[in-house]
């Protein structure tokens, strides 16, 4: 995502992962990024430092309480006005699944888009697009992708940005 986002405007880019592989394909990706090995959970940034903060499916590894950690500490390090990116699942019971790209059991969440929307309107972000995915899981079932796209307000006002500072996140 960093790369697409990288060809429409020249952007500062920030990003953590736990995996050093995920982290290597970012840098081929975005040479001038700066990209930091970390837990999400632990990760610490100034108050209002990014203008756009991205959480591709990064909580659903997540328990609940860590989650809603995550999100929280995402809107507190997003500037008024700046853009919120989060992907995540719908689907069945958490629980260890077995993947196509991982042989060992890993724990997935799933959360329910009304709730995700609630905790961040909550938290200051006005959602402004949805859009749902469903994919058909090897054994069968659905599995729901939901990508949500929210913007940080001060108090009831949203804050709005020129049309060029839009297209970054198309």
């Amino acid at each position: 995502m960093a790369k697409q986002l990288c060809a429409v405007k020249r952007l500062k880019i920030t990003g953590i992962d736990l995996s050093s592989e995920m982290l290597e394909i970012a840098r081929v990706n975005v040479p001038d990024g700066i990209f930091h090995l970390q837990d999400s959970r632990k990760a610490s940034f100034s108050s209002e430092y990014f203008d756009a903060v991205v959480l591709s499916f990064s909580i659903v590894h997540l328990d609940d309480d860590e989650a809603n950690g995550v999100l929280a500490n995402a809107v507190k390090w997003l500037r008024s006005g700046g853009y919120l990116y989060l992907s995540f699942m719908e689907g069945k019971q958490p629980g260890f699944e077995t993947t196509s790209f991982s042989s060992q059991p890993l724990y997935f969440n799933y959360f329910q888009e009304t709730k995700i929307e609630e905790f961040l309107k909550e938290n200051g972000i006005d959602r402004f697009r949805s859009i749902r995915q469903d994919y058909l899981e090897l054994d069968g079932s659905n599995t729901t992708d939901v990508f949500l796209f929210g913007k940080k307000t001060i108090g009831s006002d949203t804050v709005f940005f020129p049309q060029k500072k839009i297209e970054v996140i198309r």
